[in-house]
């Protein structure tokens, strides 16, 4: 059956897979993003390809006024209807040596990874179960798993997501609002560039991260790694002892 989604940060890697593979299904797309000109030439590729309908918005995550008002914008493009499920596929991830000398972006990855986030799922959660059906897709982080000297200011604002949306599932739950936390290890797209081996067995691309969530939706999955193998290497790292753990150099 036909839906409509709502992608917010529709130019990432991820979000980009995620949208051709809903649209290779039919979904009509509401797609909202910081590069107005970048959103439109992605709305108008998917709706030429797949004969589906797509509408853009502006949205910038460091701007309040935008955070607050997704929620209506989207209804509003969407004929008055909210759209079925929302997929929030935005973050930031500055160098921590950046954010170590320079508090502000420090708090600028709090601000976008986590404070705008919680304030829009809390918005669409709300509607949605008042509604009595909806999906939640929030991309989190296996950096929020266990803070680590090298990554713990993005890695703690991971970890904020990763609880508050496991936090709403259990409130949602029986709701009819399914609401699923996708935790990507490794990714090969622009905001890794340089940073990762793309060639790496532990490098995800962002087309397989898409598949992973569209199952996940269909089988209303709550928690997901990405690639599978991270869930295992996550729990051998949560269980490192912490008197080990603080002699290694993760």
């Amino acid at each position: 059956m036909k839906q409509t989604y709502l992608i917010l940060g529709a130019t990432s890697g991820m979000a980009k897979a995620i949208a051709r593979k809903l649209a290779e299904q039919g979904h009509d797309l509401i797609l909202a993003g910081r590069s107005e000109g970048e959103t439109g030439l992605l709305g108008a590729d998917l709706q030429a390809r797949s004969q589906i309908q797509v509408k853009t918005l502006a949205f910038d995550a460091g701007r309040r006024d935008q955070v607050s008002g997704i929620l209506e914008a989207a209804r509003t493009s969407n004929d008055g209807e909210l759209p079925e499920g929302v997929v929030l596929a935005y973050g930031v991830m500055f160098p921590q040596t950046e954010t170590e000398k320079d508090p502000d972006r420090m708090v600028e990855t709090f601000e976008i990874n986590f404070v705008s986030a919680a304030r829009i799922l809390q918005d669409f959660g709300t509607a949605f179960a008042g509604r009595g059906r909806g999906v939640i897709v929030g991309i989190s982080s296996v950096a929020g798993d266990r803070g680590r000297g090298s990554n713990y200011h993005y890695g703690s604002s991971k970890a904020a997501l990763t609880a508050f949306l496991d936090g709403m599932r259990h409130r949602l739950q029986g709701s009819g609002v399914h609401v699923c936390t996708v935790l990507p290890g490794f990714v090969d797209t622009p905001m890794t560039h340089g940073i990762l081996d793309p060639n790496s067995p532990l490098c995800a691309k962002p087309e397989q991260v898409a598949r992973d969530v569209l199952k996940a939706i269909r089988r209303r999955r709550g928690r997901i790694y990405t690639l599978w193998p991270w869930r295992w290497i996550m729990m051998i790292i949560r269980h490192i002892p912490e008197a080990m753990f603080l002699k290694t150099k993760l």
